[in-house]
């Protein structure tokens, strides 16, 4: 086993990234680049260069198709993770990983040192309500839920305080038990409770950090642009 480099990282997301898209294309799956990563490809031309992942998103409908028939047609290196087929899987969205990679990092937020290799993350994109408030509301629904979510993958931590590490790992036990695909089910149920295609405003809720600065037009977000044939 080695440590890879940045470039060699950005090279296994990159080769993941073409085997989404030949999937996506052959079986009419709409994906957009998202983040870091449009504004890469934008303004650099590919990665920012301090930038080390690939955050694509699909509309739902899109997103469930391309979660039931990745896997029986992807790269045999290729493994698609989600809380549909990995009950242990901790996030809110899918992964796809390089199986010949392992990503070993200690984060402070999840149990899973080893959770996967390198890969890239795939959000679904929903549809929101017609009426800014109604919105807002939706927003702040899925941020309550995603404040308890977090409890339930987060570790323990103590720090030089015992008394008040000891009181938040004894709030923390009783979403540990509930358990993080219960909550995960709740954010996916109401993300999905507006039709993306019925829906004139769109965002990714599953993810509810930036509330309604998420929130767009479908009619200017939704624009194919052509492969270069040339």
């Amino acid at each position: 086993m080695r440590q890879i480099t940045l470039q060699e990282i950005k090279d296994i997301q990159l080769d993941i990234l073409k085997d989404v898209d030949s999937f996506c294309e052959k079986n009419n799956i709409r994906y957009y680049l998202a983040g870091g990563t449009l504004l890469g490809a934008i303004r650099h031309k590919g990665f920012i260069p301090w930038d080390d992942d690939i955050d694509i998103i699909m509309p739902r409908p899109d997103y469930i198709k391309f979660i039931q028939g990745y896997e029986n047609e992807c790269d045999k290196n290729y493994k698609l993770t989600s809380i549909d087929n990995n009950k242990q899987h901790l996030y809110t969205f899918a992964k796809i990983f390089d199986m010949r990679t392992l990503k070993i990092e200690d984060s402070i937020s999840y149990n899973n040192k080893n959770m996967d290799g390198i890969g890239i993350d795939i959000f679904p994109m929903d549809g929101l309500p017609q009426n800014i408030e109604s919105s807002n509301k939706l927003f702040a629904k899925q941020k309550k839920w995603f404040r308890l979510y977090s409890l339930s993958v987060h570790k323990f931590m103590w720090s030089k305080n015992i008394f008040k590490s000891f009181i938040k790992c004894v709030v923390q036990i009783p979403f540990k038990v509930i358990g993080h695909k219960w909550f995960i089910h709740i954010i996916n149920k109401n993300s999905m409770k507006y039709d993306f295609e019925k829906s004139e405003f769109i965002a990714v809720s599953v993810v509810p950090y930036y509330g309604n600065r998420e929130r767009v037009t479908k009619s200017n977000y939704m624009i194919r642009v052509s492969k270069d044939t040339n």
